[in-house]
């Protein structure tokens, strides 16, 4: 048994002897997949990795002798045999996958002397094999050996020690043939093998460090192939354990600094930790200095330190980092031992001179860029596997060379060399995604230049085959993401089509959502975000865009401190939405704008001439500059000479052929043309006009631009007719507007604010067809938005007051039923929208009943769309809901199309005619009060016969204005509490000062004009104001001097928001049950909420609801108090009941008024939820609560309050207050209100003949007694002129 036991260890210990130096994976041969790109803005860098040095067997078997496997000694040998007779060593190993032939431990064999002679036979015939390999890289003797090995692993011997050396080769050979073959099954099988080893006894395994080393480089390679984050960490693991057992001075401690480093720096690049790559430098650079000249690792060391400063670089933005990486590369270039290595040096070093010039735009770093990525394409073979990677990034940075230069044949080359990449890099090719978008991106740079529509559409194909390809977890998603919403931005300012937009936005969002803050992505993502979210504000308006776009510049700037390569666009980005943000207040414009333009010019200092993004510092600053001379009263001259010294360098930076030369000329003119004015130099307008024409001719003839350019020239035109009508054709300007408004390529928000500048300048009839156009491409706008609260943000962005102008100017002509007309086409343009789906369709169930159920069927789906209830943060809703909405409008008006063509309709859903708006003052005169810079007068509306004109020369809009200011703010300072007898002395003396103005200027002279056309006193007459006259107590108007009447004792005012309204409210409609009790009289649901949530209790709520008892007869009250008030038992009563009265709380939100509400027992009562009902049978609303009919002080021609919703909602006549009032008058006017609306009640014979009724058109004479009454009790003025009477 002896000789047994000598002969096989002899034999195992020999096949080491004749071989000391196994070729196992070695240390230094973990190269990286460095990226060390970066994207910037809308134009992104390539995502390419640098190219890695793909190891050859030839190299492993260079360094296998840095990692002796296992060189027994004798005494090595005798210490395995005792230690194996050890029943501690048998440990158990969970981690290799049962059934495996190499996994320990074994059962206890008996001695068997045959099996063990086989195991040493095919452990020696392995070794030669692996030997052989070693010296011939023959793939077949690499198979020999690991079928030996695996051969004498199945054999069962007594000693487990023997196996352990067997185990750690065959790990290496399966490993070398992994790297030969690729198949995947390899390397798992080697990991497994190494795993085996680390769980023996140390003693056992001669060299434990370089098994650490194995099993970490295995797993930092699978974790390539799978990307297993876990398979990373546990290489990280094992490196720093064998890194522990490499203290300093140890001949192999910088190659496991390296390749710990390594690790690190592939989990930055997933984790995007900081910390990783800060320790990855530290391990990166205590390896470099480990090396001395001439080492032959050297040049390594310093490509790898190289990489990860470029990557702190593109994380921080410290410039000394991307030049101390361009320093090292340059010196691994020059001492470079290894021609392999080459291809990559010169590739990180093009990248990192690209960065260079991005940071300083010095034109010649770029130029060596491109010339270091030929030379790297020169030393790869056609068939070389990291072609492709060498091709795209030689085509990257030619693009960047051509968006530099604009040299067509440098992105033709760029597009040939994407292609060529693609080209190898077939379907299912993990990198196939890269080339597609970067072609796409080719395409989107050289459409920027040439402004064709067909490079165009070739960039969307491209982007988005690459997104169909690029799975949701791939790490490039995000940029992959933010290039196809790129090209389809380009796509919607091109055509206009509000689709391709909303899909950008999607994109862009989930984008931002893959970058988390941390992610080295997310100021790229934050930054193309912010982008779209202007481009929302600027042309579909919503203040809301631009909050959250300022929100995600502020970001980056934090992200960008001062030195960062990015600060300057970073700064420029902020400073323009801050630009594009409304002032709240007049007097915080200059202090801004000066902020603003201090922005700017800290952008500037980082542009020095040269620098390739200088041209938009110098715009923006010149822009902030001219606005800042329009600003101040006296204009500073100083300002406006920096602009057009500033525009003039700007277009210098744009030559011709310059995609952005266009929009310098136009820029440069505008500053011109006001210097024109200051001056009146002849030459400065000349030039500007010379300007304007050369942007046209540049101009292709789709372009959406040309709006803003053919505007500019008509309003140069127009302005100076005398001067220029010998040398242009000025009556030219016309036709120039017109093309402007009817733009296909134009938005419509420009298309709006074209017709609002023709306005301006045109003349006689002509201008009503401009203000006729303007009001149309106002309501258009509109309803670009699904919701109405949506479309209610859009409102700002509206010119303000078109049809007030359009109105007065048609008055100056003498076309007065004109006036009328524009009125009712320009105000409560979204009550109008709605009503629109309202719309009577008798006649159309007669002449078409499919089309009329058509018409109906898609007005109640956009309806329900336009009234969900959603709030300014809710945008990704509203993008979501936008798509359907636009294909439901746009089968609406071809259904409207198709009514139009039916014999008789025409006109459907069109502004009626001046002789039916007549209809609304079938019960009494309407006073339209309307107020314009143009002239202000009074439209009286008779049912017969042509307006009557007041003229109110001192109504101007500044004065109106004013008087509203002072009324709100003397309405809110009064106290609720009206014990106190000196309670609102000082808002009283202010409100009767206001109501004193508004007759003398406004109100009195239409008393005159009223009693000069015998209207009887005492009569109803209708006021329908515009403007902030809608705001004001016209009703109440007076000198308020005794022995002088007041309106109030002339005449019983109601309000109408339009001439339609009133007609709706007069329109004869079914009616629904009656009280059982009383079937003349009407059932009133009374919700009497005087403990809300949230809210202080209300005490005058029961003393009311007494009050109504008396006044109102038994049967005719269905109340909901408190608890029986809820919002849901609300609504159900809404629809149920013709008569309502509410004694609650009411709120109105100036934010957003859709929001304002009743605020009930569970919860709110919104506006939109009382629109939503649609009660087309209802009859009177008692609305006995503050704020009910207070109106949107931003936008009061829309008449968005409460008692305006209910209106539109189906009631005919509603009560309501202007704001809040005192808790002791809300019972005494409902007692008042409700006794005269029943004061025929015991009176008649309640017959069918002479019934017992109660008329909902008594309203308006009920609240006028009641408030007498009040007036009687001696009530100060400010509590009772905060009732109005609504509708009919």
């Amino acid at each position: 048994m002896g000789n047994i036991i000598s002969i096989a260890v002899s034999a195992v210990y020999s096949l080491f002897q004749k071989r000391p130096q196994l070729p196992l994976i070695t240390d230094g041969i973990a190269h990286t997949d460095s990226q060390s790109t970066t994207t910037e803005d809308r134009n992104e860098r390539s995502a390419e990795h640098q190219i890695t040095e793909n190891e050859s067997p030839e190299r492993l078997a260079q360094n296998a002798a840095e990692e002796a496997v296992f060189n027994h000694s004798p005494t090595d040998t005798s210490q395995h045999e005792t230690e194996e007779q050890t029943p501690s060593h048998e440990v158990q190993n969970n981690d290799i996958t049962d059934g495996t032939p190499y996994q320990t431990p074994r059962p206890k064999v008996e001695w068997n002397e045959s099996e063990i002679v086989r195991f040493a036979q095919h452990s020696t015939a392995g070794a030669d094999a692996q030997t052989e390999y070693n010296q011939r890289y023959e793939i077949n003797d690499l198979e020999v050996a690991i079928q030996n090995y695996e051969a004498a692993l199945d054999i069962e011997v007594p000693r487990q020690a023997w196996r352990a050396p067997i185990v750690k080769n065959l790990g290496t050979c399966l490993y070398i043939r992994y790297e030969r073959k690729g198949i995947i099954q390899d390397l798992e099988k080697a990991i497994r093998c190494f795993r085996v080893m680390l769980v023996l006894p140390e003693a056992w395994d001669s060299n434990r460090a370089a098994t650490f080393h194995n099993l970490a480089y295995s797993l930092q390679l699978n974790h390539s192939k799978r990307s297993n984050i876990k398979e990373l960490d546990e290489a990280i693991q094992y490196n720093n354990e064998a890194l522990r057992l490499r203290p300093m001075g140890h001949p192999a401690r910088s190659t496991t600094l390296k390749n710990l480093a390594t690790c690190l720096y592939l989990r930055y690049n997933e984790q995007h930790m900081l910390k990783d790559l800060e320790e990855a430098i530290g391990l990166h650079k205590e390896s470099f200095n480990l090396t001395q000249d001439g080492d032959q690792h050297r040049s390594g060391a310093l490509g790898d330190l190289a990489a990860c400063l470029h990557a702190r670089y593109n994380r921080k933005g410290d410039i000394h980092d991307l030049e101390e990486a361009t320093q090292f590369l340059r010196e691994a270039l020059v001492h470079s031992a290894s021609e392999k290595a080459r291809p990559m040096t010169l590739n990180n070093l093009a990248n990192c001179l690209q960065d260079i010039y991005e940071y300083y735009g010095a034109i010649a770093n770029l130029e060596e860029a491109v010339q270091c990525h030929r030379d790297a394409l020169l030393l790869h073979s056609p068939d070389h596997p990291n072609r492709p990677v060498v091709l795209s990034n030689l085509g990257n940075s030619l693009r960047e060379l051509y968006a530099a230069k604009g040299e067509t044949r440098l992105i033709e080359e760029a597009l040939q060399h994407h292609e060529a990449a693609l080209d190898l890099r077939p379907k299912g090719h993990r990198d196939r995604v890269l080339s597609l978008k970067l072609i796409g991106t080719c395409f989107w740079i050289y459409f920027k230049r040439e402004g064709n529509l067909d490079i165009l559409d070739q960039a969307v194909r491209y982007h988005r085959d690459a997104v169909v390809v690029c799975p949701v977890d791939h790490p490039k998603r995000p940029l992959v993401l933010n290039s196809l919403a790129h090209s389809l931005c380009e796509v919607y300012v091109m055509r206009g089509d509000i689709e391709h937009l909303e899909e950008a936005t999607r994109h862009y969002r989930e984008a931002l959502r893959l970058c988390p803050p941390g992610h080295p992505h997310r100021s790229e993502s934050l930054n193309n975000f912010a982008t779209c979210l202007e481009t929302w504000h600027s042309d579909q308006a919503g203040i809301q865009y631009l909050v959250e776009a300022i929100h995600c510049h502020r970001e980056l700037l934090l992200l960008h401190p001062p030195g960062h390569p990015k600060r300057s666009s970073t700064l420029n980005n902020l400073a323009n939405v801050l630009h594009g943000l409304p002032f709240a207040e007049p007097e915080s414009q200059r202090p801004k704008l000066d902020e603003i333009i201090q922005y700017h010019r800290e952008a500037l200092s980082y542009t020095p001439p040269g620098h390739r993004r200088r041209s938009a510092s110098l715009v923006n600053l010149a822009n902030c500059l001219q606005d800042r001379y329009e600003l101040d009263k006296a204009g500073n001259i100083q300002d406006l000479e920096e602009a057009i010294q500033l525009q003039r360098e700007g277009l210098v930076l744009h030559p011709l052929g310059h995609s952005e030369r266009p929009k310098s000329l136009n820029n440069l003119a505008n500053c011109l043309n006001f210097r024109y004015h200051e001056y009146h130099r002849d030459q400065d307008l000349e030039e500007a006009i010379q300007l304007i024409q050369e942007s046209l001719r540049l101009y292709p003839p789709y372009h959406p631009s040309l709006t803003t350019a053919w505007v500019h020239l008509a309003s140069l035109y127009a302005q100076n007719r005398d001067v220029l009508k010998s040398k242009h054709d000025v009556e030219a300007f016309s036709e120039l507007f017109r093309k402007a408004t009817i733009h296909p390529s134009a938005s419509l928000k420009e298309r709006l604010w074209a017709s609002w500048r023709w306005t301006k300048h045109e003349t006689g009839t002509q201008k009503l067809w401009a203000y006729h156009r303007c009001l149309e491409l106002a309501n258009q706008y509109l309803l670009i938005r699904p919701f109405i609260a949506a479309r209610h943000q859009l409102l700002w962005s509206v010119p303000d007051n078109i049809a007030s102008d359009a109105a007065a100017y048609a008055i100056s002509i003498g076309d007065f039923r004109k006036a009328v007309e524009f009125l009712e086409q320009g105000r409560t343009l979204l009550w109008s929208q709605i009503g629109h789906f309202h719309t009577p369709l008798d006649a159309l169930q007669i002449a078409d009943p499919s089309l009329a159920m058509e018409f109906k069927d898609l007005s109640q789906q956009l309806e329900a769309s336009a009234l969900t209830s959603t709030t300014t943060e809710q945008n990704q809703a509203l993008e979501q809901e936008a798509p359907r909405y636009r294909q439901l409008m746009q089968r609406w008006k071809s259904t409207i199309d198709k009514i139009h063509r039916l014999p008789g309709f025409g006109n459907f859903l069109e502004v009626p005619r001046y002789d039916k708006l007549q209809d609304a003052a079938q019960n009494g005169p309407v006073v339209i009060l309307n107020v314009s810079d143009i002239g202000s007068k009074a439209i009286i509306v008779q049912k017969t016969n042509d307006p009557i004109i007041v003229d109110l020369p001192d109504a101007t809009p500044s004065y109106v204005q004013r008087l509203c200011s002072g009324f709100r703010e003397a309405v809110s300072t009064l106290r609720d509490d009206a014990s106190s007898p000196n309670q609102g002395k000082s808002s009283r003396g202010r409100i009767l000062s206001i109501l004193r103005s508004l007759w003398e200027d406004i109100v009195g002279p239409v008393a005159i004009k009223l009693n000069k056309i015998q209207v009887p006193p005492g009569s109803r007459i209708w006021w329908c104001p515009t403007t902030e006259l809608a705001m004001l107590p016209l009703h109440a108007a007076g000198p308020y001097r005794k022995q002088q009447v007041n309106m109030v004792d002339c005449y019983i005012s109601s309000y109408t928001p339009t001439l339609i309204a009133l007609v709706s409210s007069s329109r004869s409609r079914t009616t629904m049950p009656s009280s059982s009790s009383c079937p003349h009289l009407p059932n009133i649901l009374t919700i009497a909420t005087e403990q809300a949530s949230g809210q202080k209790d209300i005490p005058w709520v029961k003393p009311e609801l007494a009050h109504m008892w008396e006044a109102i007869p038994s049967g005719c009250m269905d109340i909901l108090l408190d608890e029986e008030g809820t919002r849901r038992a609300a609504m159900a009563g809404l629809k149920t009941h013709r008569w309502i009265h509410f004694a609650s709380h009411g709120s109105q939100s100036l934010s957003a008024p859709f929001e304002s509400c009743f605020h009930l027992y569970d919860e709110p009562l919104t506006l939109l939820d009382i629109v939503e009902a649609r009660l087309p049978d209802a009859q009177f609303a008692y609305l006995s609560a503050c704020h009910s009919a207070s109106g949107d002080v931003r936008n009061p021609d829309e008449f968005i309050h409460l008692a305006a919703a209910l209106q539109f909602s189906g009631f005919r006549s509603v009560i309501g207050t202007m704001y809040a009032m005192a808790d002791v008058d809300g019972p005494l006017v409902a007692k008042e209100v409700y006794k005269y609306m029943f004061r025929r009640v015991g009176k008649g014979k309640g017959t069918a003949e002479e019934p017992i009724a109660a008329d909902y058109r008594d309203a308006a004479e009920a609240l006028h007694i009641a408030t007498s009454v009040l007036r009687e009790k001696g009530v100060p003025v400010e509590r009772w002129i905060n009732f109005i009477h609504i509708g009919a």
